[in-house]
């Protein structure tokens, strides 16, 4: 009965639901079609075509960022205005993530209770913002050789941020904070496969008064961010997605050396030593494969079992995934959904197929719906060897494989050329920490695999992304922000008087007449 409510709800808000652009304090419709749909990953009924914006429109956005940049409209507001408009927002955010979480589920096929837990948490973004307003130091003044030196974080101009399709507006909105926070615009490019639940952050931005252009929202394919990332007005560049994509940002953003973040992911590695404790390792190894459907930059794509323990993990992780209630995204009772679209579905078969192509043997325990949806159950696939999987399959996918060793696992589990994330389970944390620093992977998590990596609350510190995982440092609200603006040092070098140099004496080399001789 409570899946029939969810069902209705969603029906009545996509009735009166319009995917829309905004674009200088202005919600308007994206003029262009795309052939690709929307379609119900549960089921793979139609929801509507996918949209574009046209050049027109794009223009006008950049123009409008643009504006608000070389005025320094949104910059040299007070601090404390800027913090009472992020409280706005955070009270619209709260009032539109239901709805928001109802959206993502359907776009992307993660549980329903996951979707809202996420939205849920937005508000307080937007509200650690406004307090970072009111107490961050924008500027650093120090005593110089020759007087007062500054040093002053300033915008590096429009910013954009190109959203995936997997956790749309819980990825975005960090960053999306940190930059207007700094005093950037901010021009946001949806995924054409989860664009829906932006729309309302577009809406909460626009109730909360902000002026026109500091916040601006555009649909569309790769045509679109290819010709944002590209434009030289827009001064920095924030993505998240695949490898092969951020393969092309970052050939776009250097061709005008401009700051670039990117958060791409990896074949990330869950390591079981011999000393684990068991019931905390299989629980673990069951977050890995079937959080977010698997789909997340940070799931586990590498399993690595001590063969004393090999065995009887193997056997519990499969025990533990006959249980999972695989169903609809919509569904409150599912624990797991189905993969975001078609093109994502056959991208995590087409991975399977070639690891048994390899000689992997598919493991699979968990019951799968029938009908039309795009359903993987967790795959575990033995049999392979580590570096048939040194790429992310981004699905709930993982080879599993045996070691004797800590030297052997390390040189396998450092075999990919990049990983967000690493786990390690053991007993010995100390030993899990020196292990860590030999892992070439951006974090390292000891007997847990849960995404985000909130261990040291409001202190949280940044990190670097290693390898092919990604570029730059990301973190907390305070380290984003410092990504989005540029540190300038202000100050005077002194009067220095330059004394000329001696005249040089000019010797002359030319032979002259009576010095030739004849032969």
């Amino acid at each position: 009965r409570i899946f029939v409510v969810v069902i209705m709800a969603l029906d009545e808000l996509l009735s009166g639901f319009e995917l829309l652009n905004y674009i200088d304090g202005q919600f308007c419709v994206p003029s262009i079609q795309r052939p690709a749909e929307l379609r119900n990953p549960n089921t793979g009924a139609f929801i509507m075509n996918q949209v574009s914006t046209s050049d027109a429109d794009v223009e006008r956005c950049v123009v409008a960022a643009e504006r608000v940049h070389k005025t320094r409209l949104w910059f040299n507001l007070p601090r404390e205005t800027k913090a009472q408009y992020f409280q706005k927002i955070a009270e619209s955010m709260e009032k539109y993530s239901p709805d928001m979480g109802k959206l993502d589920s359907l776009n992307t096929g993660v549980v329903l209770s996951l979707t809202e837990a996420i939205n849920s948490s937005l508000s307080a973004t937007f509200l650690e913002a406004a307090k970072l307003l009111t107490t961050y130091e924008f500027s650093e003044h120090h005593d110089g050789k020759f007087g007062l030196v500054v040093s002053a974080r300033i915008p590096w101009g429009p910013a954009l941020i190109l959203s995936p399709w997997n956790v749309p507006a819980g990825t975005v909105i960090p960053k999306l904070a940190a930059a207007i926070a700094g005093g950037a615009p901010v021009i946001l490019k949806s995924s054409e496969w989860a664009p829906l639940s932006l729309v309302y952050v577009a809406k909460a931005i626009h109730e909360a008064g902000l002026p026109a252009g500091v916040f601006q929202l555009l649909h569309g394919g790769p045509e679109v961010g290819a010709k944002l990332v590209a434009d030289s007005r827009v001064k920095c560049v924030q993505f998240t997605g695949s490898k092969l994509s951020g393969e092309k940002v970052v050939q776009a953003c250097g061709a005008n050396f401009k700051p670039l973040l990117l958060e791409l992911g990896g074949s990330n590695p869950v390591i079981v030593q011999e000393d684990a404790d068991i019931d905390v390792a299989v629980q673990g190894i069951y977050n890995g494969i079937t959080l977010l459907n698997g789909q997340w930059c940070a799931g586990m794509s590498r399993l690595f079992i001590h063969e004393s323990l090999y065995d009887e993990i193997l056997k519990r992780v499969m025990e533990r995934l006959e249980t999972v209630q695989m169903g609809s995204s919509l569904d409150r009772e599912s624990q797991m959904g189905p993969m975001a679209h078609i093109v994502q579905y056959q991208g995590v078969k087409g991975a399977i197929a070639e690891l048994v192509e390899h000689g992997g043997q598919v493991l699979q325990t968990t019951a799968v719906p029938s009908g039309d949806g795009y359903f993987v159950p967790p795959t575990l696939v033995t049999g392979c060897e580590s570096f048939h999987m040194i790429h992310e399959v981004f699905g709930p996918v993982s080879t599993v494989h045996k070691f004797s060793s800590e030297e052997e696992v390390l040189e396998k589990v450092n075999e990919t050329p990049g990983m967000l994330m690493a786990y390690i389970f053991t007993t010995n944390p100390d030993r899990a920490r020196e292990l860590g620093c030999r892992i070439e992977s951006s974090m390292v998590m000891i007997n847990n695999v849960w995404f985000g990596f909130d261990i040291l609350g409001e202190k949280q510190p940044g990190f670097c992304y290693f390898g092919s995982s990604g570029l730059g440092e990301d973190g907390d609200l305070q380290t984003l922000m410092k990504f989005f603006c540029g540190s300038r040092l202000i100050g005077s070098n002194g009067h220095v008087t330059l004394t000329p140099p001696e005249p040089l004496e000019i010797v002359d080399r030319t032979p002259h007449a009576s010095e030739h001789t004849s032969s």
